[in-house]
């Protein structure tokens, strides 16, 4: 039994993507300098490993160095290059990635002060294989009587998202950061408040794993604490394979589950008296196993000796690393393997639960190491009774152990207390904003009361024209500046060197050509016009034969491809009395009819991005508002809004308000106390605040000299936030400047397709050996697949001598392919499977060539390799 619960245990190595376009492989003029093919072709694993039925522990451990290198080579390097768009987002390279939200709805920047919020969880509740098809890839745990299939799930629930100082936990929104790593920072931060849910791991089985409680016999009696099935075994979570080195009842009721598991970041295993030196994470270990005894083992590393260690449990080194054994093979006769299978750099984790019939009793307890975890909770569902126990979920609901303030380029894993949590298998990853073009528009006051008005045209011209002046008495505001008026309204009389605007209102909103000109004059039958930022125009005109009358057609202006009519607007009169440079109206919405009242609203003003800027306020829809004095009003609202609907992807932007009052004498046209409506500003220094839209557009209220200004940049495309969440190995760097760039940037990124659980086979389970490609561990003494191949020699050892091992190809009739791996002790034949694991030193030699060779040695750095005969 214990033989079957190691041989399923092989391939149970690392979890892999759904990868699409693989095709199924076919032997064909087989070589070893072709190896890892026919096995691993396309980036996937096509045939079986063949182990004796009664193999010696060495055979089974030379498998898995084997099956883990093939693992590894199914990696297969992919990109995508991103759709031409005005913004460019960074290129990821590395392991499995998520950029939070879907093609069709990405997270937004978060608007402080307006309840426009967009959370994580508002993009997705969850997120599985789909997502991160290594991370969050569906297994198989096989124990000795059954397999159960489960998913994993990285969930972001509704019910963690709470509001604090008015920001909402996982968001990216303006703050000012008040944690340890950047404290009093303004910035646009990736936010999670401290206590908040980060995000919660769920390992859900798609039916109930059982498993008898026993004593360490096996045997189910009273009082008996071990989860019999359970121990021993391997489970991939989160891309890792964790050994259940421990599996007990936990709880003073007997009503919960304690699992140790045990994983690595380097795992291998030694012979006695054997050395190896690894490189981890960019630190040396030179590591020998000194002694081996029934249930032990005692290593030297860099010189420090361990104490013994059983199997389960680790040994702090002196620089804090951990070392830990996982199993001990023990020979007891003269010449027995004396070999310790272990980790370095090892990760020990203790997931505790002590009622699993009720979720939200009991203690939940996550150690990692030997310090428990104040920032995450362990809960394990099932039931349990005195002889056996079902488990129905593993999860983790893991929360921030601080506020959380993350600026861009930054990872979550920086600002935790406990990164441990984590396990070193995944992360959050924020980069910042998209990069965008952008258009400004700014509102200026100058010290002599006049505020102006830039941003670009409908041809994508940067202009200035005047906005509001204040008249100084304290009540009144005007269009215009001191002297010449802004006509916003079709029954207002343009006089000589007043500005109008003219706006395509059939148009969508956000698309409208806006225009702002100034009438010139009009003599001999001709009307001069100017572009502000363009041309002059010169158009003809022409009076109705008798008395002309204001609101009498006379002209048309063309703009960009576009009519505007343009009517008489001073008094009846005889034509002989009109003379030059008369008043005029213009119909400056385009629909060739002209407004005759002020009770309309006033024409939109929109820029070459789509924005739209609407001026509002008492007084404003009035013929006296044009006056001189401009008396009727006391207070104007700019508002800034978003032009097109279809722009942005979720939230609707607010509107950026700025009221202006008229004030008086050296408060003559100062900003009014709440200047922007409910957008929440951060004072960025002592004499400038900004905000964010939803839009990703970044506002600025500078007051640094005597021109207060307020500055808007505003994307042409949504800037939207990219956030990830990524495992350990992701790169994110840089995917263009985004102020020219037209093109995103590629995401390069890598598929490894699971080898599947049921690849690792006892040879009575083969059947037709020839029926697919095969590894063969093992001489044909010791596993009759290995006879068959070889036509069954007599005697089955002829073959082999001390100290030898075979690595031989064997083409069958049909394409399939055999590979041999055999020695003449099951030591020897570890070594070759060692060889064939390092495969890719031996071709550099161009040793490992040809239908085979034979390799003679004494370890695993005593290797000589001689061909077969005849190559």
């Amino acid at each position: 039994m214990k033989l079957i619960k190691t041989v399923k245990k092989i391939l149970a190595l690392s979890t892999g993507a759904v990868m699409v376009g693989a095709t199924v492989m076919s032997a064909s003029a087989a070589n070893l300098n072709e190896f890892p093919s026919p096995w691993v072709q396309n980036g996937r694993f096509n045939g079986i490993i063949v182990v004796g039925d009664n193999a010696n522990s060495a055979d089974i451990l030379g498998s898995v160095d084997i099956a883990t290198r093939l693992q590894f080579e199914t990696r297969v390097k992919r990109t995508v290059q991103s759709t031409g768009t005005t913004t460019s987002q960074r290129s990821v390279v590395g392991g499995d990635n998520w950029r939070v939200g879907t093609s069709s709805n990405r997270l937004e920047v978060s608007e402080r002060g307006t309840n426009v919020n967009e959370t994580i969880s508002d993009i997705a509740t969850e997120i599985s294989y789909l997502e991160m098809p290594n991370l969050l890839a569906d297994g198989t745990f096989s124990t000795v009587d059954e397999e159960y299939d489960y998913e994993q799930l990285l969930k972001f629930e509704d019910s963690a998202t709470s509001t604090k100082n008015g920001l909402v936990s996982r968001t990216v929104v303006l703050a000012e950061s008040n944690n340890e790593a950047n404290d009093d920072e303004v910035g646009l931060f990736f936010y999670i408040g401290e206590d908040d849910q980060i995000a919660r791991y769920a390992l859900e089985f798609d039916n109930s794993v059982e498993s008898d409680i026993t004593n360490a016999d096996g045997d189910v009696v009273s009082g008996a604490n071990i989860l019999y099935n359970l121990e021993g075994e391997t489970i991939t979570m989160l891309g890792k394979d964790w050994n259940i080195v421990k599996a007990r009842v936990a709880g003073n009721n007997d009503q919960g589950v304690k699992l140790t598991l045990m994983g690595g970041a380097a795992s291998d295993s030694l012979s006695q008296g054997a050395s190896k030196t690894y490189t981890i994470r960019g630190k040396t270990y030179d590591v020998t196993l000194d002694l081996v005894n029934e249930d032990k083992a005692r290593f030297v590393v860099n010189g420090e000796a361990t104490r013994s260690i059983k199997p389960g449990n680790t040994f702090t080194l002196d620089d804090g690393s951990l070392i830990g054994v996982r199993e001990v093979i023990f020979d007891s006769f003269a010449q027995g393997a004396r070999i310790a299978e272990f980790y370095i750099g090892a990760n020990k984790v203790e997931l505790e639960d002590t009622d699993i019939t009720k979720p939200e009793s009991g203690e939940q307890k996550l150690v990692i190491g030997t310090d428990k975890m104040k920032s995450a909770e362990v809960r394990i569902t099932g039931t349990i009774d005195t002889e056996s126990v079902e488990i129905d979920t593993i999860e983790l609901d893991i929360r921030a152990d601080e506020n959380v303030f993350l600026p861009a380029g930054s990872r979550l894993s920086e600002q935790l207390e406990e990164p441990e949590v984590l396990l070193d298998a995944w992360d959050i990853a924020y980069s910042g904003l998209e990069m965008a073009n952008v258009e400004e528009i700014v509102i200026t006051a100058s010290d002599d009361d006049q505020y102006t008005l830039e941003f670009a045209d409908g041809s994508g011209e940067g202009i200035s024209v005047p906005l509001l002046y204040a008249t100084g008495d304290g009540t009144s505001l005007r269009l215009g500046d001191s002297t010449d008026l802004l006509v916003l309204h079709e029954n207002q009389a343009i006089g000589i060197d007043d500005y109008f605007v003219v706006s395509d209102a059939s148009q969508d909103a956000g698309d409208r050509e806006t225009y702002v000109l100034q009438y010139e004059g009009a003599e001999d039958e001709e009307i001069d016009f100017a572009i502000v930022g363009g041309d002059d125009k010169t158009e003809d005109y022409d009076f109705p034969d008798g008395t002309v009358t204001t609101g009498d057609h006379i002209a048309t202006i063309d703009v960009s491809g576009k009519d505007y009519r343009v009517f008489y607007g001073g008094q009846n009169s005889p034509v002989a009395d009109i003379g030059d440079d008369f008043l005029i109206k213009v119909d400056l919405d385009g629909n060739g009819a002209l407004d005759t009242t002020y009770n309309v609203v006033p024409i939109l003003i929109t820029t070459n991005a789509g924005a739209k800027i609407n001026l509002s306020g008492a007084g404003l829809n009035t013929a006296e508002f044009y006056t001189e004095d401009g008396k009727s009003a006391a207070s104007i609202l700019v508002t800034i809004d978003e032009g097109d609907e279809d722009a942005h992807d979720n939230s609707d932007p607010t509107p950026v308000g700025l009221t202006i009052s008229a004030g008086s004498g050296a408060d003559a046209g100062e900003v009014a106390g709440d200047i922007f409506g409910t957008h929440k500003f951060e004072d960025r220094n002592d004499d400038s605040k900004i905000a964010y839209t939803t839009l990703g557009a970044l506002i600025e209220y500078d007051t640094s000299d005597d021109e207060p200004t307020l500055r808007m940049d505003y994307p042409l495309a949504q800037r939207l936030p990219e956030l990830f969440v990524v495992t350990p190995d992701v790169q994110i760097s840089g995917g263009g400047d985004g102020e020219t760039s037209s093109e995103a940037g590629a995401v390069v990124y890598y598929e490894t397709t699971q080898i599947s659980a049921g690849t690792a086979r006892l040879a009575r389970e083969v059947g037709d050996i020839t029926a697919q490609n095969a590894i063969v561990m093992g001489g044909p003494c010791a596993n009759t697949a290995a006879a068959t191949i070889l036509d069954n020699p007599e005697p089955c050892g002829k073959d082999f001598s001390p100290n030898t091992a075979l690595i031989k190809l064997i083409e069958h009739d049909n394409g399939n392919v055999a590979l041999l791996v055999a020695g003449y002790d099951p030591i020897d034949t570890r070594r070759a499977a060692r060889v064939v694991a390092e495969y890719e030193k031996y071709q550099d030699r161009n040793q490992f060539v040809g239908m085979g060779f034979e390799l003679t040695g004494t370890s695993f750095t005593d290797i000589t390799i001689t061909p077969l005969g005849g190559q």
